[in-house]
């Protein structure tokens, strides 16, 4: 997965598709909407930073319980009240359970999918509309990875079905 920023300057070189597909995943079924957001929070959002959310995550949960809620965690980046409104995880709290969970990749994925199923916008959803309902305003940057990493996922999907066909 490679795109160039319009300034011409960062190009990003990350192998997501390999995660993704070594996971317990459905390679030849994944939405291509779903793996375009995961692949572009990855990019915004590497491990020095998730491993940070997860220590804001204990301290909000000590400290600022009133806002632990919109904390964002896990690759699809998905806001806490979400995780746990989907029944993904059954608290807030920084459990191992829940820490396990969000770090899941397979569990980010089922979340995100359930959280566009919920927003309406999964079959149809422009790179522009995903990011506005992502990030709660379209932001060109954000839009563009998310552009480029559909486009990726399809021709990943692509492959991958056509990899399973005897």
């Amino acid at each position: 997965f490679f795109f160039q920023a319009e300034d011409g300057i960062r190009e990003y070189q990350c192998d997501w598709s390999s995660d993704v597909c070594s996971s317990d995943l459905p390679c030849n079924r994944l939405d291509a909407s779903v793996l375009a957001l995961i692949a572009a929070e990855m990019y915004f959002r590497g491990r020095l930073h998730r491993s940070l959310e997860y220590c804001a995550w204990l301290t909000w949960w000590l400290f600022r319980p009133d806002r632990l809620g919109n904390l964002s965690v896990g690759v699809a980046q998905v806001q806490l009240k979400n995780w746990v409104s989907l029944k993904a995880i059954p608290s807030m709290a920084p459990t191992p359970s829940n820490l396990w969970a969000v770090a899941s990749l397979t569990k980010n994925y089922e979340v995100c999918l359930e959280y566009l199923k919920k927003q309406r916008v999964l079959a149809t959803a422009t790179p522009e509309e995903l990011s506005e309902v992502y990030c709660g305003r379209a932001r060109a940057y954000h839009a563009m990875a998310v552009g480029v990493a559909m486009k990726t996922a399809v021709q990943l999907s692509l492959i991958k079905a056509n990899d399973n066909q005897p």
